[in-house]
């Protein structure tokens, strides 16, 4: 890994279509001025008898200017709109090699010593100011109390394999125009425009009788950042994000509930897709609901599987991303680390995937075959700028994802970090370097199913997105969202089986994959050439795009989902 440079880096580049960085030469804003001085005063005079100065600070601000609106079976059921701003900062005390960090203590300090509050709106140079010396004095005294219990716990147990606590990273500036909504005029008649067609979205569930439930959003955000760190990083950065969400829950007779939901994502409203495509993806998604409703069964089946669509770009986030981010053991005065081993921390180095199969995470992706890419970024949170990493080259684990926090696998960072110390994914790509068509995946599909002495196999075109499905109904089990953590499948929301006599799909409903672990990556035999882009939610209530072909998987269970819920005794009165 390379040497990290301790020279300034100056960079000004763009994150959104239509934002101007601004010209050469100092910037003169108000809320990085009043950052700066604060934190300069903080680093030089903040101290406690008999405890050692912060060697490290960073101050983070956001800004957060949004409007939603959502709406059920053609009446809107909320609408508003809010600006606020939010602050983060970290103290560090020690030093690079040993500080504050990577510790819990009883006392409740945590591994990262951060303090959250809100801050006024107002561009006010004393009241920006006064929110950072109040947080940074809570900080401080967190971060103090942090070391004094984290040098104890060590004077009585000996510490294996130490690690530095923090990185260095090079000092960034980068400047960028903060993004705003439309104007006054512009923004009341967009509103009253998005109001309406988020009424008329959710009105055409109303000719849908067998959907139990429905919900359709439009949600429009301006996030700005500025960021300083005692490093001399400097940057003011700003994103923008417009989404449409249509999910909707039905129910079959015997119980059994099925749910799909719609993303449309994209950085600017303008860009979404048209009103009369929204509709009919709309009455599509209600369509198959009802056919699910009125579906067979599906029957308990261990054999070949395609992933087509947004089933394999959900595959590929369900089963991989979450191991791909570096882990660091953090330990505790009273208790050994409980967090989840990484199933891939002992891999570098080792094949995990066929050798025709390659994983990048790039923040710097913009587009794709000239769809705008969302999840990007140009500099993480923690400061340090975004880089594309290849995880996954030739199908051998190359290296993970990481922030600043050193761990066994990645000692620097790599442009992943968040305010947390944990790793984050971005733009999530798979490539293939053996590709064949849809009709042949197909059949290459159903000739493995026959070899296998079975009737017919399997398609799968979406999986539940375990992050929202309980938001919208209570059907569903929220305890199944805890199957993220350990890199599960999430239930097939589509699935077809496709009979090996005539080649006809036929749609069921009600299963579940059977226990899978990273091995079921190696089981991958081909992917299509029909690579694309998905949004997919990396975290609750925040959507990311990954891109990804069709995947043929060679053995996968699937089970019949047990069901415990009656269907309500009188027919819906909506219809």
């Amino acid at each position: 890994m390379r040497r990290v440079a301790t020279a300034l880096v100056t960079v000004i580049m763009l994150l959104l279509p239509g934002l101007s960085a601004m010209a050469g030469g100092e910037v003169d804003d108000i809320r990085l001025r009043a950052m700066s001085d604060e934190l300069q005063r903080s680093l030089t005079s903040l101290s406690l008898p008999d405890h050692e100065k912060p060697y490290y600070i960073r101050y983070s601000l956001y800004e957060t200017i949004d409007f939603s609106v959502d709406a059920k079976l053609g009446a809107v059921s909320s609408r508003s709109g809010s600006r606020q701003r939010t602050l983060d900062v970290d103290v560090r005390v020690g030093s690079y090699q040993s500080d504050s960090s990577n510790f819990k203590d009883s006392s409740g300090a945590g591994a990262g010593i951060t303090s959250d509050a809100e801050v006024g709106v107002d561009d006010d140079y004393m009241g920006i100011r006064r929110s950072f010396w109040l947080a940074t004095d809570s900080a401080y005294k967190k971060a103090v109390a942090a070391r004094d219990a984290k040098k104890a716990h060590f004077l009585q147990k000996k510490e294996s394999d130490h690690l530095d606590d923090f990185s260095r990273a090079p000092a960034v500036e980068v400047i960028q125009e903060p993004g705003r909504l439309a104007p006054d005029v512009d923004r009341i008649s967009e509103r009253e425009t998005w109001t309406e067609r988020v009424r008329d979205l959710s009105g055409v569930f109303r000719d849908f009788p067998r959907v139990r439930s429905s919900w359709v959003r439009y949600d429009e955000r301006v996030i700005n950042t500025w960021l300083v760190n005692s490093e001399g990083s400097r940057v003011r950065t700003a994103e923008r994000a417009c989404r449409v969400m249509v999910a909707a829950c039905c129910q079959a007779d015997d119980g059994s509930p099925s749910t799909d939901q719609l993303v449309f994502l994209a950085h600017d409203r303008n860009d979404l897709p048209s009103r009369e495509e929204m509709m009919d993806r709309t009455r599509e998604l209600a369509s198959i609901l009802t056919r699910l409703a009125n579906a067979p069964a599906a029957r308990t089946y261990e054999g070949p599987v395609i992933f087509e669509e947004e089933a394999a770009a959900s595959f590929i986030s369900s089963i991989l991303a979450p191991s791909i981010k570096a882990h660091r053991a953090v330990p505790s005065d009273t208790m050994a680390d409980t967090s989840l081993e990484n199933p891939l921390e002992k891999k570098i180095g080792l094949r995990i995937m066929p050798t025709f199969l390659s994983v990048t995470d790039d923040p710097t992706a913009r587009t794709f075959r000239g769809v705008p890419l969302m999840g990007g970024y140009d500099v993480d949170d923690e400061g340090v700028l975004a880089r594309p990493v290849k995880v996954v080259e030739n199908g051998f684990l190359r290296t993970f994802l990481s922030g600043r926090t050193p761990s066994k696998t990645n000692k620097e960072s790599n442009g992943h970090g968040t305010t947390t110390g944990e790793a984050k994914t971005s733009v999530l790509i798979l490539d293939s370097a053996r590709s064949i068509g849809e009709g042949k995946l197909e059949r290459r599909l159903c000739k493995l199913a026959r070899e296998s002495g079975l009737d017919h196999a399997v398609v799968v075109s979406k999986l539940d997105n375990l992050y929202q499905i309980n938001f919208f109904d209570e059907l569903s089990s929220w305890s199944d969202a805890l199957s993220i953590a350990f890199g599960k499948l999430p239930s097939p929301a589509v699935m077809y089986e496709v009979s090996l006599k005539d080649g006809k799909r036929k749609l069921v409903r009600g299963s579940t994959f059977g226990a899978s672990t990273m091995r079921i990556l190696k089981d991958i035999l081909a992917t299509g050439g029909d690579a694309r882009v998905y949004a997919v939610e990396t975290a609750a209530n925040n959507y990311g795009h990954v891109i990804a072909p069709s995947l043929l998987v060679q053995e996968v269970e699937i089970l019949e989902a047990e069901n415990s819920i009656k269907p309500p005794e009188l027919p819906n009165p909506v219809h």
